[in-house]
């Protein structure tokens, strides 16, 4: 129960170091590029190295690297849909948020998993 526990806050360690990763990147990335010059191309550019910037450390763990293409993906489509009309930090910071938010979750719900397992021994 503990090993799953800790696995869990594993994981959410992972999902954080994965968004501020990718904030770190997209932030500057769209402070040099302006989103009102952002074009499909420009974003394939970015999510091209963005991505070459996640994979370099060996470090990081592969499921952190899978989740770090996903959210540069989301980010510059962000960005290349809605352009200007968003500050340059509020796609990262979006997307940053969504992680953290789905980290802690899976970890609320592994612990209600273990609590209905354990009281559903208890009275059986």
């Amino acid at each position: 129960m503990a090993a799953g526990y800790l696995s869990s806050c594993f994981q959410v360690s992972m999902f954080l170091r994965t968004s501020f990763q990718v904030m770190i990147f997209s932030l500057i990335s769209l402070q040099v590029i302006r989103p009102d010059n952002f074009s499909n191309c420009m974003a394939a550019l970015a999510v091209a190295t963005g991505a070459f910037v996640v994979a370099l450390p060996k470090s990081t763990h592969l499921l952190t690297k899978r989740i770090a293409y996903g959210q540069l993906v989301i980010v510059y489509v962000r960005t290349v849909i809605h352009g200007p009309q968003e500050g340059v930090a509020t796609h990262s910071i979006h997307v940053a948020c969504s992680t953290a938010l789905g980290a802690i979750a899976s970890v609320n719900q592994y612990c209600c998993l273990i609590t209905y397992e354990n009281c559903y021994k208890l009275f059986s």
